[in-house]
């Protein structure tokens, strides 16, 4: 697993929520910089007070979750029985104790305007089309997976996610635009001419040598990406999966 410099990502990020994560993480990794990271200026609501985002990565596996203010992530088991309605029940009792006033999903799926367009196979049923703004009662930014991924991975220019995990996801990055893809086969990445590809995803590890050009991500990557969605993003588009700018 790849150290994460922790000022670097500090500094280009712009949501105090994201930036205590990547401290924390790297505590545990044992490879904290010896200089403590300053925290940048936290993103402000349009009331003038400092937005608590809840960041939720839905994997086939378990549910992981991250708040703004929080420097330990929390997580739950998913599974071919969690649907839609359990995993915000879930989330809800899982964060009883923290504040937010927004929450970015990352789905394992493909989203239409806001919103699930499909069920997922690994997961169980009521996904599709499911109101996640009513069910938590706040604003909600939902994304597939893999696009907050690499929301999270991105360091500028035209960046490919390979998204490894109990399926293929994938995302282009082009200038600041998010254009999520269904990659038929890895060798589509020559056609496509990125000019760096991140392969993240849990079963990243698994892999004995990366492809020329290419770089590990790391699973805490979603969670920044979760935070990017509330920053300059503009909202999504009405495609496949949602187009964004950041």
């Amino acid at each position: 697993m790849l150290a994460i410099d922790v000022d670097v990502v500090a500094t280009g990020l712009q949501d105090e929520g994201a930036t205590l994560f990547v401290n924390a993480w790297n505590e545990r990794m044992g490879v904290i910089a010896a200089k403590s990271a300053t925290l940048v200026q936290a993103r402000k609501t349009r009331g003038g007070c400092i937005m608590h985002v809840l960041v939720v990565d839905v994997g086939g596996t378990h549910v992981k979750i991250l708040a703004t203010g929080q420097n330990a992530a929390r997580e739950f088991p998913s599974g071919p029985t969690l649907t839609a309605e359990q995993m915000v029940a879930d989330v809800k009792k899982l964060t009883a104790d923290w504040t937010y006033d927004a929450v970015a999903i990352g789905y394992p799926g493909p989203v239409l305007n806001n919103r699930p367009l499909t069920d997922p196979w690994n997961l169980g049923r009521g996904w599709r089309g499911y109101d996640f703004e009513a069910a938590f009662q706040c604003p909600v930014k939902i994304v597939n997976d893999a696009v907050m991924q690499a929301l999270g991975s991105y360091e500028g220019g035209k960046m490919l996610f390979l998204g490894l995990g109990t399926g293929l996801g994938s995302a282009m990055i082009v200038d600041g635009i998010v254009e999520p893809m269904e990659l038929g086969h890895p060798r589509l990445i020559a056609a496509l001419e990125p000019e760096y590809v991140v392969v993240g995803g849990g079963n990243v590890k698994k892999l004995k040598e990366l492809p020329p050009g290419c770089r590990a991500g790391d699973n805490a990557n979603a969670f920044v990406g979760g935070f990017r969605l509330w920053q300059e993003m503009r909202g999504c588009h009405a495609s496949t999966a949602g187009k964004a700018r950041v």
